[in-house]
């Protein structure tokens, strides 16, 4: 990371999260790996702090997964499940897994939704805005 950046601006770690994610994390590349749950927890901080989450609320989880693939970085909260990961069926587009559930102990929740960090990097509010109605529909 560039040293002039901020490391508490919201952006910094999403374009962060977005550069990492245009390589291939499916074949081993440790550094890039490490990077990228360090972004992706970051980012999924930023989500957190923006749909008004308190300290307390929801739980912040990283799984490095095998060297075949990317693992995946988890924000779950009491009505959220967002999940992110290099995409299995290559789609630029399903970075970003995210779904209602029914508390922290619910792994299942209701239907998948699916964002990019692309997505989220240049229209952040409205990525948020989903989210948020994700987390409000009703199990």
């Amino acid at each position: 990371m560039d040293r002039n950046q901020n490391e508490d601006d919201p952006m910094n770690s999403i374009e962060r999260l977005d550069r990492i994610m245009k390589n291939n994390l499916g074949y081993y590349n440790a550094p890039l790996k490490k990077e990228f749950h360090t972004a992706g927890r970051a980012v999924c901080r930023k989500i957190a702090q923006a749909l008004g989450l308190e300290k307390g609320t929801y739980d912040i989880r990283s799984n490095q997964g095998g060297i075949a693939v990317s693992g995946e970085i988890t924000l779950h909260s009491e009505r959220l499940y967002l999940q992110i990961s290099e995409s299995v069926t290559s789609k630029k587009d399903h970075e970003i897994m995210f779904r209602h559930c029914s508390g922290r102990k619910d792994y299942t929740g209701g239907r998948n939704h699916w964002a990019s960090t692309e997505e989220l990097l240049t229209n952040f509010d409205e990525t948020i805005r989903k989210f948020r109605l994700v987390s409000q529909e009703v199990s």
